[in-house]
Order: C-alpha cells, then sequence, then structure tokens
C-alpha cells in the first residue's frame, strides 16, 4: 500500500505532521511504503533521515542521498518539476579546456558561453563581415574544478599536510589535487 505526503517543505522536527498529511486523515498502523515527494521510502527510512539531518545538518535531499535512501538523478528530478526548470545530465556533455583567464578574473571555456557576434567587413584590415561566434568569459564561481577519478565536477577544500604544505583537496574522495 503507497500512501501520498502532501506538503512543501519536510523539516526536521515536523515529521510527525508530515506524516498525517494523507488526504487529512493519519496513515493506517500498517503502512508499507510512502511516497514522499514522488520518492518511495519507507516511514522509517523518511524519519532516520530527518533525525540525521537534526543532528547533522544540511537539506533533506542531500541527507536522503548521502544515507543512500534515493539517487542523486531523483533528487534532480523532483527539483526539476517542483520548480519547472529543466534538468541536464553534464555526463552526457564534453568536458572542454579552459582557454584562458581574461584580465577581469572571469574564465574562458571552449564552446561555452558563446555570442554571436554581428560584424561588419573592413577590406582595409583584411576582414570579412558576418556573423562570428565569440567565446565569453564566465564568472570563476560559475565552474566546478574536475576530478578525474569520479568523472564530474567537484568542491575543493584546503588543509596542511604533515610537511606544513597547504594543498588543495577533492572534497567527495579526499584526493590531493596539487603535489
Amino acid at each position: 500500500m503507497i500512501h501520498e505526503i502532501r506538503t512543501h517543505t519536510l523539516v526536521p522536527g515536523r515529521a510527525a505532521e508530515c506524516l498525517r498529511l494523507s488526504g487529512g486523515v493519519g496513515l493506517p498502523a500498517r503502512r508499507s511504503a510512502i511516497k514522499v515527494k514522488g520518492m518511495l521510502m519507507s516511514p522509517d527510512q523518511l524519519q532516520e533521515a530527518l533525525t540525521y539531518q537534526k543532528a547533522n545538518g544540511g537539506k533533506l535531499g542531500s541527507t536522503l542521498t548521502r544515507l543512500g535512501f534515493v539517487k542523486d538523478e531523483e533528487i534532480t528530478a523532483l527539483l526539476s518539476r517542483q520548480y519547472g526548470v529543466p534538468s541536464i545530465n553534464l555526463g552526457q556533455f564534453d568536458i572542454d579546456a579552459v582557454l584562458r583567464i581574461d584580465g577581469n578574473g572571469g574564465i574562458v571555456v571552449e564552446n561555452l558561453n558563446v555570442a554571436h557576434k554581428h560584424q561588419k567587413p573592413n577590406p582595409n584590415a583584411g576582414v570579412a563581415g558576418g556573423i562570428v561566434d565569440q567565446e565569453l568569459a564566465l564568472e570563476p564561481s560559475k565552474v566546478m574544478l574536475f576530478n578525474p577519478t569520479t568523472q564530474k565536477g567537484d568542491r575543493v577544500g584546503f588543509r596542511k599536510l604533515a610537511d606544513g604544505r597547504k594543498v588543495r583537496f577533492f572534497k567527495s574522495n579526499g584526493e590531493v589535487v596539487d603535489t
């Protein structure tokens, strides 16, 4: 038997309230699964996730993923439907190389943030007219460092080694970026 919880926010300390929201009546004592915002899980899993979230902080979606109750793709699809924003899988795209860092601190990446510039012909300079593609700089906060071990973008932290050097490391697996 599947029951659906209809609520917009699941916050710590309100798990009982969320569990009562099934068509205006309480859930029966013998409940086998709960469909929370489109994801199927048991009430015990939901309660465990809310307890973990209360103890460690963070968002419910991250907690459910960390505990292995749902996949990251399911959370992304759910949030995509909820906010009406299409989701894309970056694994389907080729990761392009950074071409340069411009003078203002922007990062120019190959085949990304391309603008179409309408250019007038200039016979004196030997420039033909037409529509020219121009790669524009991105803000550094919009770019992630690629982790070759996990094959996706990853957050980076800093730590000091035993010899006193300060190095960057990938937060997902603790691997040192700089050697």
